[in-house]
């Protein structure tokens, strides 16, 4: 039978809805050669029947399986797009497209379990997830799974934990990374603050403690789990209900942000058991953040005077339920905002509210009402004043910060500069939370009483000059304060100190970069300890400035000879692309020396591509040629670093011929290092880069890819 009649017949078959005869025509087509049944499965793609749905073709899915490794990438792609959209299989028809999954991981080196996850619809990976629930990768992506899903209930089979042991979840690095990512997305950070018995009702969170309750879980994949508060606050209520391990205990103490205080009262009692000490200034509650919408909706300002608000307010207080307490807070806020209530009245509660020591847990929501509402009228202006200048700064909260930052913007206030200047801040309390046990986060500063009150005195600097002699005055007691904030609160107010003789560590130069990028000149030289002490640390930070990385760069260029190994870390690597950044477009003494000292790090050409390609038209040909010399030289041996994908930043058409000879100058050294190699998506790839290039160059640079490209695939793009 030839192609033509061999398709016809399909499509004819199909169009009769006879489609079990089809199974039976690729049933019989077992009796032919590897070669006979290879060429049958190719003619078929031309025809409807790979994606026909109405029912299991278990024979013509076998005959896929057994030839798929021969078949071309654009015949590979075909069929895992029909996979993505199965409707209906059956357990022979499953095995045979799980059959061809596990050919594609071995070919590419990925988990096996990942892909299947990745590629089949849904309801096919949740039977599979059951089926094999005790094999750690496919419990690991179940996990996760459950975690993303929002009506999967038949994954809650897995919530029988027991009948599982450790071996069942020692995920491989790939699920645990995905589990990470899963939770960083789909775990709300919120639920924290909720008491340990409103959590257990949650069937995800109560299966998560499970696991930690069952000591399952390897130290890599708890460590993952426990970055999250959430996970912090379930195995608090582990350790009250068995002992921990040493290594449990030793990442909970490292993840542990001892400034927070919604752990929960149990947070105190397992202080206590696990010998840890705990500030006495802090009270550590639950459901701050948690609204009873059903208590709240009931509750309406029904008072008939003042004192009978009073009266209320301080019967709540006195009971201490965190909960009640925080729904009177948003009633207070409610009628405070309701337009209908006249100012004086309002005025009139605030001021008694304040004055009254027993009302306390209410004065933050008075300051956020009169933080957004100082310019309504002259009356809440004056208000506003009267309570920033008699507040009692023991702390120095969220609403104190709110409050005197509308003040500052407002208006020129000398005497609120005055009350600023006068708080005692070398008391205010600090997070103990640190990047490796030594380095000021900024999100952290910020999230303090005292990184706040800095923030305040920052604006006010910003907003009017102050006398040298007065702000030294007032950094006096810097010095009573821990030597790692005191060090970020210099470098943050750098430009306003003046010609002072600070000592310069790591933390000043991380305060530094919060605020202000590049150097005046005769501070570079003082800076350069801290930038090598950075550069051979372990500091890495999620929210750090992007100013950190260039300003450390701009340092090393200008005033450091390399005399250092330069380490793997995420951190050198953002150093890295601020070098290369300087390097394109400035000269300075050192840089070149610095890229050598760089070209060491396994991803060094990955990331001088990345940037090169940014800017390519942009850049000196001298200055591209000689970045190519040192991708020559580069000691990474690791193939495929660079995706072809990463040339869709550059703007090909805008080159001219001197910077198109430098482009296929570096894709040859990318070629034959082997930076570069074949990838199912090469072909598309190269269209849409090569898609608007005229067609020599175009047929110039693929002629570089013909030797990675199959046959076909490089016909099609020179065509």
């Amino acid at each position: 039978m030839n192609k033509e009649k061999f398709i016809s017949l399909l499509n004819n078959i199909i169009e009769e809805n006879k489609t079990q005869k089809l199974d039976e025509i690729f049933q019989e087509n077992f009796q032919f050669s590897y070669l006979k049944r290879l060429k049958f499965v190719k003619w078929t793609f031309e025809s409807k029947l790979l994606f026909e749905e109405a029912v299991p073709l278990s024979n013509y899915w076998k005959q896929i399986a057994d030839v798929y490794m021969d078949l071309r990438d654009r015949e590979k792609n075909l069929v895992l797009k029909a996979i993505r959209q199965l409707k209906v299989t059956n357990d022979e028809m499953t095995n045979s497209i799980l059959k061809i999954l596990k050919k594609e991981a071995d070919e590419f080196n990925i988990n096996f379990p990942l892909r299947v996850n990745r590629i089949l619809p849904k309801w096919i990976v949740t039977n599979l997830i059951v089926k094999n629930r005790h094999c750690a990768d496919w419990l690991g992506i179940g996990i996760a799974n459950l975690l993303k899903s929002k009506h999967d209930n038949s994954l809650f089979y897995l919530l029988n934990v027991k009948d599982l042991d450790n071996d069942n979840f020692n995920f491989g690095d790939e699920v645990s990374e995905y589990l990470k990512i899963t939770l960083q997305f789909h775990l709300n950070p919120f639920t924290v603050n909720y008491a340990i018995s409103e959590m257990m009702r949650d069937k995800k969170l109560k299966l998560l403690y499970d696991i930690l309750k069952f000591q399952y879980l390897n130290k890599n994949t708890l460590a993952v789990l426990l970055e999250h508060k959430t996970i912090q606050k379930l195995m608090i209520n582990v350790g009250l209900e068995r002992e921990l391990s040493s290594y449990e205990l030793g990442i909970l103490k490292e993840k542990f942000d001892y400034n927070f205080k919604f752990y929960g009262p149990e947070f105190v009692k397992f202080a206590k058991k696990y010998s840890i000490k705990l500030s006495s200034t802090i009270e550590y509650i639950d459901g701050i953040h948690m609204i009873d919408i059903s208590s709240e909706g009931k509750l309406s300002w029904k008072f008939n005077t003042l004192s009978d608000a009073e009266m209320t307010f301080k019967k709540i207080c006195t009971e201490n339920n965190q909960l009640e307490i925080e729904n009177y807070r948003t009633l207070l806020l409610k009628h405070l905002n309701d337009k209908n209530i006249k100012t004086f009245a309002k005025v009139k509660l605030i001021k008694a509210f304040f004055n009254s020591s027993e009302l306390s847990p209410f004065i933050d929501s008075i300051k956020e009402y009169i933080s957004k509402n100082l310019d309504s009228d002259k009356e809440i202006f004056n208000l506003a004043q009267y309570i920033a200048l008699n507040g009692n700064y023991k702390k120095f909260t969220y609403a104190d910060y709110d409050l005197f930052i509308a003040l500052i913007k407002y208006k020129e206030n000398k005497n609120i500069y005055s009350k600023i200047l006068s708080i005692n801040y070398s008391e205010l309390p600090i997070s103990n939370n640190f990047i490796d046990k030594q380095y000021v986060d900024f999100n952290v500063f910020f999230n303090c009483d005292l990184g706040r009150y800095f923030e305040v005195l920052k604006t006010m600097l910003e907003k009017r000059e102050m006398e040298d002699n007065n702000l030294i005055n007032r950094m006096e007691k810097l010095r009573l304060v821990n030597s790692a904030y005191r060090d970020f609160i210099v470098g943050r107010l750098w430009n306003y100190l003046g010609n002072t003789n600070y000592s310069v560590s790591a933390n000043t130069l991380l305060g530094y970069s919060t605020a202000f990028s590049s150097f005046a000149p005769n501070d570079l030289k003082k800076f350069s300890d801290a930038a090598i002490c950075l550069l051979n640390s372990n500091y890495n930070s999620a929210s750090q400035s992007p100013y950190t990385a260039f300003n450390i760069a701009l340092v090393l260029s200008d005033e450091i000879k390399p005399s250092i190994e330069v380490f793997s870390t995420n951190f050198n690597y953002d150093i890295l692309r601020s070098l290369l950044e300087i390097f394109f477009f400035y000269k300075r003494k050192y840089l070149g020396s610095w890229l050598d000292k760089f070209s060491h790090l396994p991803r060094f050409p990955e990331i001088c591509v990345s940037i090169a390609l940014t800017y390519f038209e942009k850049i000196k040909v001298e200055k591209l040629s000689k970045i190519i010399t040192y991708i020559e030289r580069a000691a990474s041996t690791q193939k495929g670093l660079i995706d072809i994908s990463k040339f869709y930043s550059l703007k090909f058409k805008n080159l001219d011929d001197a910077h198109f000879e430098v482009l296929l100058q570096l894709t040859r050294v990318l070629i034959a290092k082997k930076y570069i190699v074949y990838s199912i998506m090469m072909e598309s790839n190269l269209k849409y880069i090569t898609e608007k290039v005229k067609s020599d160059k175009k047929i110039k640079f693929i002629n570089l890819f013909k030797n990675l490209l199959l046959k076909d695939e490089y016909e099609d793009l020179i065509k």
